[in-house]
């Protein structure tokens, strides 16, 4: 058994929650120390997304994830036809210039959206962006079905994506009935923001602590503990590791195989 998923019962239920087309809080973030089971947590949440959900991940752990690879993203998801004002925010923001944007089959839609994003000045870029963002949201308020944004380790995001996802991205979510954002990372966005922190629930998560939670995981993996009460050895593990899900699966996975497996 691969994917074996422990705990964090609340997360899931706020998951879920947030899923639901009455949800009134469609920004939802989970913030947790490194191996607290952030990835583990996501990888559940995803398999949960019903089918009606639209959703496109980013994992900004590389700090390459810009602004022009979101929309990107998202017109490989919903098609240029699903984004047509977008689209044509795109065509005119590139008029004029040198490169012909007009064929994007050949020079790909990232490249396509950076054209578009081409500025002298950071004012003009930042107010291309908006014309940009504006735009895609237009269309994201017109589909027929939700839309969910996950973005996985978040604080790795280079400055000019996180201050667009913290600014105009959140900002236009309480607007758009159809959007949901899941952002998950060591830190996450600030929740005192006057426009979009009353729509948002955040989830620490400190970790596992409980032993029987983590029982059935060491059956499931096909496990035993060779001691007279196997209980109380495990519950002294997730105490000395401080119920840190990574830490413990590895000694889980170390423990003998039981017989058959």
């Amino acid at each position: 058994m691969e994917n074996v998923f422990v705990d964090y019962r609340e997360q899931r239920v706020a998951f879920d929650e947030l899923c639901k087309p009455s949800c009134t809080n469609p920004i939802l973030f989970f913030e947790g120390e490194s191996g607290s089971g952030k990835t583990a947590l996501l990888l559940d949440c995803m398999n949960r997304i019903p089918k009606t959900i639209e959703y496109i991940a980013f994992n900004c752990k590389s700090g390459t994830i810009s602004i022009s690879e979101i929309f990107s993203r998202s017109v490989h998801k919903l098609g240029w036809a699903g984004l047509s004002e977008f689209r044509e925010s795109v065509l005119s923001l590139s008029k004029g210039l040198t490169i012909n944007i007009q064929d994007i089959k050949q020079k790909g839609d990232q490249n396509t959206i950076n054209i578009a994003l081409r500025a002298e000045s950071e004012e003009e870029r930042e107010s291309r962006q908006t014309m940009l963002t504006d735009a895609w949201f237009r269309d994201v308020r017109n589909l027929n079905n939700q839309l969910l944004v996950i973005v996985d380790t978040f604080e790795k995001s280079n400055s000019e994506t996180s201050n667009w996802i913290c600014g105009p991205f959140l900002a236009r979510i309480p607007n758009t009935p159809l959007m949901r954002v899941l952002i998950a990372g060591q830190k996450t966005p600030d929740m005192k923001n006057i426009e979009w922190g009353n729509y948002c629930r955040h989830h620490r998560l400190l970790g596992v602590l409980d032993a029987q939670e983590w029982m059935p995981v060491v059956e499931a993996k096909g496990r035993y503990i060779n001691v007279d009460n196997p209980m109380t050895w495990l519950a002294g593990v997730c105490h000395a590791l401080e119920g840190r899900p990574e830490a413990i699966m590895k000694v889980i996975e170390g423990l003998p195989r039981s017989i058959g497996n």
